[in-house]
């Protein structure tokens, strides 16, 4: 039997998350279920070594979806990104994260931003906590909807763990870079080069609070907190250094006054030890995903 080709695959990557899978999957069947659109949904396990294959298989099995389970072995989440893409089929590619509970109309919320004049490539939506006793990061939750025209706004509005592209745009100007993202000795920022790739070659960005989930990341110790910043410092010092290379002197120039505009060093630290990692992974010659250069 031919399958039709959904207008939309559901991007899930999965890495020793086993027990709090199924909430995360559930939202989402049911939040496909609901939007008038045909849709997939791509789960891909980077690799897990606890019980998160049979956790998978017993859910799929059970629940009368189009579900594709892949793997990839290589760990990172670019990686895993690119496995995901590389198995969808949808014209749209909507990305959620595992510790992410999408809202009964997220999907349909995703479909419906495409179709706003001018019609965007990429909607990022609006991300919230799941528990207001979590600490306040890793969210987005502004209330207005924004056409993103520069890397400021970008950086503000745009997360990884909640957004959708259009299938033809990215084939345009390449995949995830694998020398990038968690997994990777830079820790993040992989979403944000894709993004700033994006914004670069002429294509539409748009924040749509409409297409809104809710992030259940757990972290409320401070010392876990502080070292997630120091993680998103390595990944933008990693995302400057790739950009500065390629000849970007506007990325450059944000590298310059983000590094001007601290006081402690810690995080100056933290900007450096990105920008070298990614140099370090260029020279070993690590080969991140066709286009994403």
């Amino acid at each position: 039997m031919i399958r039709a080709e959904p207008a939309v695959s559901v991007i899930l990557c999965t890495r020793n998350r086993s027990r709090r899978l199924v909430p995360c999957l559930d939202r989402v069947a049911d939040s496909g279920r609901r939007a008038r659109a045909g849709w997939e949904l791509v789960v891909v396990d980077n690799g897990s070594t606890d019980d998160t294959q049979e956790v998978l298989g017993a859910w799929a099995h059970d629940a009368g979806l189009d579900v594709q389970l892949v793997t990839e072995q290589r760990a990172g989440l670019s990686a895993a990104r690119n496995r995901g893409i590389e198995a969808s089929r949808g014209e749209l590619l909507a990305f959620v994260d595992d510790d992410c509970l999408v809202e009964p109309d997220w999907l349909g919320a995703v479909v419906t931003a495409y179709q706003a004049v001018p019609r965007p490539d990429l909607v990022g939506g609006r991300v919230d906590l799941a528990d207001d006793a979590d600490a306040r990061v890793s969210i987005r939750a502004f209330d207005d909807p924004l056409d993103i025209r520069d890397f400021g706004a970008l950086c503000e509005r745009l997360i990884g763990c909640n957004f959708s592209v259009r299938a033809e745009a990215l084939r345009r100007i390449g995949r995830f870079d694998e020398r990038l993202g968690v997994g990777t000795p830079s820790g993040s920022a992989e979403d944000f080069d894709v993004f700033y790739r994006l914004l670069k070659a002429g294509f539409r960005l748009r924040y749509e609070p409409s297409v809104q989930l809710r992030h259940a990341h757990g972290r409320r110790d401070p010392g876990e907190i502080a070292a997630l910043g120091r993680q998103y410092a390595r990944g933008r010092g990693a995302l400057y250094a790739k950009h500065a290379l390629m000849g970007d002197r506007a990325l450059l120039r944000h590298f310059y006054w983000e590094l001007q505009g601290l006081s402690g060093f810690g995080v100056k630290r933290d900007l450096a030890s990105g920008a070298f990692a990614y140099l370090r992974e260029r020279a070993v010659g690590r080969v991140p995903a066709p286009g994403a250069t």
